[in-house]
């Protein structure tokens, strides 16, 4: 991060949001209010800084092995050809 320098009043709100798991948790309006307050750049360096530095876990949904070998057999099977147009046929 280029020409980054940590803003450590918004570190600390982004760690007082976070519970056990590290994972900030903000509403709505609180992040509108502090995109507004820091700015939508200074926001996005601080929380990517945030997330390397503090590595939060972050809620990934469990799929049974089931799910997973349904959705790669419907993948397998998906017609291409109904969202791709070959290059050659493009005007």
């Amino acid at each position: 991060m280029k020409d980054y320098t940590r803003n450590n009043i918004l570190y600390k709100r982004l760690l007082d949001a976070a519970g056990n798991d590290k994972l900030p948790v903000l509403d709505n309006k609180t992040f509108e209010s502090m995109n507004a307050e820091y700015g939508k750049e200074e926001m996005r360096k601080n929380l990517a800084d945030y997330i390397a530095t503090e590595r939060p876990v972050f809620p990934l949904k469990d799929i049974s092995e089931d799910d997973m070998r349904d959705s790669f057999n419907s993948l397998k099977n998906f017609n291409t050809n109904s969202i791709c147009t070959p290059k050659d046929q493009v005007e």
